[in-house]
């Protein structure tokens, strides 16, 4: 009697997650084209082949406040999944990222003796001891994508692996400076900002007013140069043309084109999230700003053990990304470091090579599968 196909519940509930899941369901069904993916995630994940029980779409939310208002539909999803997850079974839960709904979810099924298996894990050393104790009672195996983080997971007696980081992995195909711009029609002579405003609507709303305020600076200053802003995919194209319609400059707006657009760039205005660190990982000098609600803020700034919100300086332990942040984070503020850019090139370059070093070898997902199916082959 040939054996009953291995079931796996995935669970993605941001734009990058879906990406990085979507990947991950690749390149565990190169390795077995039998297994079964079904959960919660987007429109990438499910053409990668998952039956999405509920589609990430409307759960994309940003700090305390944003929360609140989303209450209902994350509380009815995660009531849902549940309630999936006990009538059908699963022979893995697989958590991708998400950390405030993903926590809950590992705790609820590790209680009902399921094995749960967590690939980019929660920040536990941007937020202290909490989570990392939830952690240890919540999941079997953390495979996480920072090299630093492998020896805090195996000292709070977690089983854990580093498996690189995917970013390396997406950016590595992306094109040339040249090829980007003419992929883009951008002109290939012309100085070139990328505006990276977010993927979810809460931060876009607060911070792309401002970024739009230090184009129109930058633009004013130097009008020869040319600006792109590539959507986020869980972004409809309409919403950001109202933000910025009326502004008094051209923006170039793309779907689909992140690595490429910054690719094209010469510098960058990014909001604090992945995309620094993509970035930086394509190595072109950046600015951060970050606005959120005064209620996130302050609940962050209490609880948060570093000193910085920018991935690349996280890794390396300094501030060498200026962060503009709340009230700092002004068209006038923003522009002014924009500008001081270009000077500090070199610096720049040595930094992000630090840090692509940092990052491991590359091929993270096809060692994210390998970890999972010898899993499911042990069960």
């Amino acid at each position: 009697m040939p054996e009953k196909s291995k079931s796996i519940l995935i669970i993605a509930g941001e734009s990058s997650g879906d990406y990085h899941g979507a990947n991950l369901v690749k390149a565990m069904k190169t390795l077995d084209p039998s297994l079964s993916f079904w959960g919660l995630g987007g429109a990438k994940m499910e053409m990668a082949g998952v039956e999405l029980v509920k589609n990430i779409q409307e759960l994309s939310v940003l700090g305390v406040t944003d929360v609140l208002k989303k209450i209902k539909p994350i509380i009815s999803t995660f009531r849902l999944l549940k309630k999936e997850l006990l009538a059908r079974g699963a022979d893995t839960v697989l958590l991708v990222d998400y950390p405030g709904f993903n926590l809950r979810f590992a705790q609820m099924a590790k209680k009902r003796g399921f094995k749960v298996v967590y690939y980019i894990t929660p920040k536990v050393w941007a937020w202290g001891g909490r989570r990392i104790n939830k952690l240890r009672n919540s999941i079997d195996k953390a495979l996480v994508i920072f090299s630093f983080e492998e020896e805090i997971f195996r000292r709070a007696g977690i089983p854990v692996s580093f498996v690189g980081n995917p970013l390396l992995d997406g950016i590595k195909t992306a094109a040339t400076k040249s090829e980007a711009r003419q992929l883009l029609r951008l002109n290939g002579e012309k100085e070139t900002i990328v505006l990276l405003p977010g993927s979810r609507e809460g931060e876009i709303r607060r911070i792309l007013p401002a970024i739009m305020e230090a184009a129109q600076i930058l633009s004013h200053n130097q009008p020869s140069r040319q600006f792109i802003l590539p959507l986020a995919d869980s972004i409809a194209e309409a919403d950001i043309m109202r933000l910025i319609a009326g502004q008094g400059i051209a923006v170039k707006v793309v779907s689909g084109e992140t690595h490429n657009a910054i690719k094209a760039a010469d510098m960058a205005i990014a909001t604090s999230g992945t995309v620094t660190l993509e970035t930086a990982i394509i190595g072109v000098p950046m600015v951060i700003v970050y606005k959120t609600s005064l209620t996130t803020y302050l609940i962050a700034k209490l609880l948060a053990r570093t000193s910085f919100i920018g991935l690349p300086n996280i890794i390396l332990g300094k501030a060498v990304v200026c962060e503009l942040l709340q009230g700092l984070a002004t068209g006038e503020r923003i522009a002014t470091e924009v500008e001081s850019l270009g000077s500090r090139r070199e610096e720049f370059a040595q930094a992000f090579a630090s840090i692509r070093e940092m990052l491991g070898a590359g091929n993270a997902v096809e060692r994210v599968a390998q970890e999972i199916f010898a899993m499911l082959r042990n069960r």
